[in-house]
């Protein structure tokens, strides 16, 4: 099972950039060393806030889809993760999943 932790801004709601960043990161699009970012044309950044910064500015949108273009072909496109998410749902469906045994006992 795999878990996420989301930004929300209770005044905008889901920040699709902040959570694109952290799939960046997850999949060395873009990378991360302590605090601060490198993004994919070497400019580097302190903290996720300015990143998503500079990529809301009207100027880097394309670059920012090249980083989403390519995050989508590192994270979601393989298929044998596809196959993996398949079978266990089946698994989960059929009752054969032993995710819940622990707490059965």
């Amino acid at each position: 099972m795999k878990r996420y932790l989301l930004d929300l801004d209770f005044k905008r709601g889901f920040d699709s950039t902040m959570e694109w960043i952290d799939f960046a990161v997850e999949t060395d699009v873009i990378k991360k060393g302590g605090p601060w970012f490198t993004i994919p044309n070497g400019e580097k950044f302190q903290g996720k806030a300015a990143v998503a910064e500079y990529y809301s500015k009207e100027e880097n949108k394309e670059e920012y889809e090249k980083v989403i273009e390519e995050t989508r072909k590192r994270k979601f496109v393989s298929s044998s993760d596809i196959i993996e998410y398949i079978d266990e749902e089946e698994e989960f469906e059929e009752g054969k999943s032993d995710v819940f045994e622990e707490d059965q006992a």
